[in-house]
């Protein structure tokens, strides 16, 4: 009987397939599950953020954290709707990548009230709830809450071309001088008061359409550049990109001794001021735009509201009509998961604490701090 020769040359290939396959086995086995490349960077995974959530013990309470190239965005310690911390914190990583894949490379984010409860979005995707469970067991409110994860999610994405955070867009009424104006509100500043109805929709309507037309055309990357007045029509209008968030009609203008290219102006003004912080960039080269109201600045004391006492002096800007109600900046005082404290500055008509009336359209330019040298 003939003998077979074992041949090394046969068998080599094969035994290195099954080595090089127990291996690839054991560093996928030993990997982290837990990051997550977003799709819209999957042709540039070296450029793309990393996506993690870990479940943490401190003592005997469990805490979710939610991470972007291992800085912490977002902190869980509560148990809602029947989800632990962790599991809580594994979702809010899904959504960030599918916000991610959504955002067309520069995803804005921003935070808004959700009746009791505060939320984060970006890119028109759900985040995070900041729920009164949540907030109460980091010793802060929801708004507070939710606008910190919202700054923290943008901070570790602004690497990458993430935004800043914009504050909620909403439309209200308000009374100003016994009659009734609706309101565009940016945060908590007033950006554009709109007074008289037209096309047949009442002035709340106008300003509901004006949030809901600026919400989708940032949720669209819209640019500064882009926020601009001009005609559409043969009217004047206010336009982001190729949205007309609303027309200046004549009736309006004339409540306010305006012309409508003016009227159009100031509420371009308002808008870019409340988002960017910055006045409108002229849509006509060399042109430079000048306010329907001289603005002028002054200095008021900045009154504590958690101490009842005086803690500094604030400059204030803004239209000379406005800036000459303002009697005080208040200080509100936060405290962000026992760490941070935050501190919010609102302009106001008094300087008694007892009842807060904010001056709207004025904004905070400078703080000086009063300390007790010995």
């Amino acid at each position: 009987m003939r003998k077979r020769q074992f041949s090394w040359r046969r068998w080599l290939p094969g035994v290195l397939v099954c080595v090089c396959a127990f291996a690839a086995g054991i560093a996928l086995r030993n990997a982290t599950p837990l990051r997550i490349t977003p799709v819209a960077w999957a042709d540039e995974v070296a450029n793309s953020p990393g996506i993690t959530w870990e479940r943490q013990m401190v003592g005997d309470q469990e805490r979710g954290v939610v991470k972007i190239d291992n800085q912490t965005v977002v902190e869980l310690r509560a148990a809602t709707t029947g989800a632990t911390p962790a599991q809580r914190a594994e979702v809010i990583a899904g959504r960030l990548q599918q916000a991610l894949a959504l955002g067309a490379g520069s995803p804005q984010v921003y935070w808004e009230m959700h009746g009791n409860e505060a939320v984060v979005r970006m890119a028109n995707v759900l985040i995070a709830t900041a729920s009164g469970e949540e907030a109460a067991a980091q010793y802060t409110t929801p708004a507070s809450l939710a606008q910190a994860w919202a700054t923290a999610i943008a901070t570790a994405l602004e690497a990458y071309g993430g935004g800043f955070p914009r504050p909620p867009i909403r439309a209200e009424l308000q009374t100003v001088n016994n009659q009734e104006v609706a309101v565009v509100l940016i945060g908590e500043a007033t950006a554009m008061q709109i007074w008289t109805p037209a096309g047949g929709f009442s002035p709340y309507e106008r300003a509901d359409a004006v949030t809901r037309r600026l919400n989708q055309a940032l949720d669209q990357g819209l640019q500064r550049r882009e926020l601009v007045a001009r005609q559409v029509d043969g009217v004047w209008a206010v336009v982001a990109g190729d949205t007309t968030l609303i027309t200046a009609n004549q009736q309006e203008a004339d409540r306010r001794d305006l012309t409508p290219q003016r009227l159009a102006d100031t509420w371009l003004y308002g808008l870019s001021e409340a988002l960017y912080g910055e006045a409108p960039i002229s849509s006509t080269p060399g042109e430079t735009w000048t306010p329907a109201e001289r603005y002028d600045q002054k200095l008021v004391p900045v009154l504590s509201v958690l101490r009842g006492v005086r803690v500094g002096v604030a400059q204030v800007q803004g239209p000379y009509s406005l800036v000459h109600q303002v009697e005080a900046v208040a200080q509100l005082e936060f405290t962000f998961q026992k760490a941070a404290t935050i501190n919010v500055y609102v302009p106001i008509d008094t300087q008694s604490l007892s009842k807060l009336s904010r001056v709207q359209g004025v904004g905070l330019t400078g703080l000086a701090d009063i300390r007790v040298v010995r």
